[in-house]
């Protein structure tokens, strides 16, 4: 979202508003201590490695991705969109999808296998890249990437419904605050007319 924000600005000249630079921020503590679960002791042991240029590297591509798809042609739908993007994805993903068949041995398949499978190529990809572009279509990139930081609250309900984890009171304040960041970064102030 921050990539977003930023090459929003520099491709296209979008302010970066302070309402929405206060609410990024304030969705960025609450990160913050979601992520770290209010111990500092975590943030503090926190390591940069190599994975990470690779990670910053996938998070520019998906910046320029989530901008660019304002060229995309209003003829074209955003379920139409993901068709071809996908179509081309796998495309482009078949020679080594044939090399490891032919290199590898063949997974074991299971249930659990199966639903990965479906889980991460289904849920995960088409479904959500759908939904995605649906939101970038309503309410635009750089809005669309600020509520982009709820997932990290979604993933603690998750572990705790799917998991059967326990939240931290900590991990509660760090919602609250993502939440409160998004509503105060995303939210239209309606203008009111004064008449003389």
């Amino acid at each position: 979202p921050i990539v977003i924000l930023i090459l929003s600005r520099v491709l296209y000249g979008e302010p970066i508003t302070p309402r929405r630079l206060a609410g990024m921020l304030v969705v960025l503590a609450g990160v913050i201590i979601l992520v770290s679960r209010g111990d500092w002791q975590r943030l503090a042991g926190l390591r940069i490695n190599s994975g990470d240029f690779w990670a910053l590297g996938g998070a520019l591509c998906f910046g320029l991705y989530s901008l660019f798809m304002r060229q995309r042609s209003g003829d074209v739908s955003p379920l139409g969109f993901n068709v071809a993007t996908f179509a081309l994805g796998l495309l482009y993903s078949l020679p080594f999808t044939v090399a490891e068949a032919c290199l590898l041995p063949p997974p074991a398949l299971s249930p659990a296998l199966l639903t990965g499978i479906l889980y991460a190529g289904v849920g995960c990809s088409f479904i959500s890249f759908w939904f995605w572009t649906l939101a970038v279509d309503r309410i635009g990139p750089v809005r669309a990437g600020i509520v982009y930081y709820s997932l990290p609250v979604f993933a603690a309900v998750a572990s705790v419904l799917v998991l059967g984890e326990h939240i931290a009171p900590a991990q509660i304040a760090g919602g609250v605050l993502v939440i409160g960041g998004i509503l105060v970064a995303t939210l239209v102030v309606p203008h009111h007319h004064t008449q003389a």
